[in-house]
């Protein structure tokens, strides 16, 4: 099977906050990451919360998803938006969710990019 994405994503588990009106932030943790998306493993609780319908969320909302900071997390800039492409149920209380950044500012994009070359120099060391 061929690889369909343009930059290859690393496992990674940093811990993420998600919002879809930047005033109430639910706790996530990306299980995976490239410079221009994550996999994220997020709680069903979340999963309602975020959603725009009321029902589940779904693929095609946004979310903002905001680093938080650690010794091994990215110091990113602001919330970056980010579009749902897939959403999983993996057990009765978890959820998997991929998707990908949208309208990245050039300081984002260039944080993101070091981070993920951290990411992949730590892996190889």
């Amino acid at each position: 099977m061929q690889e369909r994405r343009l930059y290859p994503r690393y496992p990674a588990e940093w811990s993420v906050q998600l919002s879809h009106d930047a005033v109430v932030w639910h706790d996530a943790e990306t299980c995976n990451v490239s410079v221009a998306g994550l996999g994220l493993t997020v709680s069903r609780s979340a999963v309602v919360a975020l959603a725009r319908n009321g029902n589940l969320l779904m693929p095609g909302d946004s979310i903002q998803v905001q680093f938080v900071g650690g010794t091994c997390c990215p110091r990113i800039e602001a919330p970056l938006e980010y579009l749902i492409k897939q959403v999983r149920r993996v057990s009765r209380s978890e959820y998997v969710v991929g998707g990908e950044f949208v309208a990245l500012s050039s300081i984002q994009a260039q944080q993101l990019q070091q981070a993920v070359d951290q990411l992949v120099r730590q892996r190889a060391g």
